[in-house]
């Protein structure tokens, strides 16, 4: 049982904690309301409703929206994400990749439109996922993931160039700022 000191301390923590988090929703929160409109509807695929949330929790941010589709059996889940820090080293790490292929899975990185883009696909499970690098600066970096299932990589890139990645890379520059 908690003592009448701790229950204080307790009781003051908890409403910090809602102060902290009321006070940066409203200046940060509805970014991601910003992204769902760049999840387009794609023809042939049954798409679900794009989510989204924000985050800033001691100086780490990230904002993502969300978007899922099936087709037949076949599933693309879709995602812009904008984060801090650990968001920027992944990004500068997808470059580097290069090229790799073992026990049926491949890996390919390679610049399209201008944009890096990393692909990896394992054969044997006939899934994979898309990384296109948005944005990469020295503190925030954005990137839009696209992630399938039951279609080959080729395909999955037709899909992903469907998605506007200059309206991506400059909706994510303008919220960076």
């Amino acid at each position: 049982m908690l003592k009448k000191n701790q229950k204080k301390s307790l009781l003051s923590l908890t409403v910090i904690i809602l102060l902290v988090l009321i006070g940066s929703g409203p200046a940060f929160g509805d970014k991601s309301e910003q992204l769902k409109p760049l999840l387009v509807d794609l023809s042939g695929w049954t798409a679900g409703e794009p989510g989204g949330m924000s985050m800033d929790m001691g100086g780490m941010k990230i904002t993502n929206a969300t978007r899922s589709y099936e087709s037949g059996g076949k599933t693309i889940s879709s995602m812009i994400i904008i984060g801090t820090n650990a968001m920027v080293q992944s990004q500068k790490e997808t470059g580097n990749v290069g090229n790799a292929s073992s026990g049926g899975m491949t890996m390919k990185s390679e610049v399209i439109d201008g944009f890096q883009v990393v692909r990896a696909f394992d054969e044997n499970e006939g899934a994979g996922s898309i990384i296109v690098s948005l944005v990469s600066g020295q503190v925030e970096g954005g990137i839009f993931l696209l992630s399938f299932n039951g279609i080959s990589s080729n395909d999955a890139l037709e899909i992903a160039k469907k998605y506007d990645w200059g309206a991506m890379k400059a909706k994510t520059s303008a919220i960076i700022k």
